[in-house]
């Protein structure tokens, strides 16, 4: 499985373990207004 995914504040990683994603998800916890949010993205290609 190809991904990447953006941290708070706009760090990317690409195919990090899946065993690092509730650490992503803490992130939550700790942003403010410039920057609200994370992702994971599939690297599919499609739409």
């Amino acid at each position: 499985m190809s991904y990447h995914v953006m941290h708070w504040l706009g760090d990317m990683d690409a195919d990090p373990s899946l065993e690092t994603l509730p650490e992503l998800v803490r992130e939550l916890e700790t942003t403010d207004e410039e920057h609200p949010d994370v992702a994971v993205t599939h690297d599919s290609g499609g739409p």
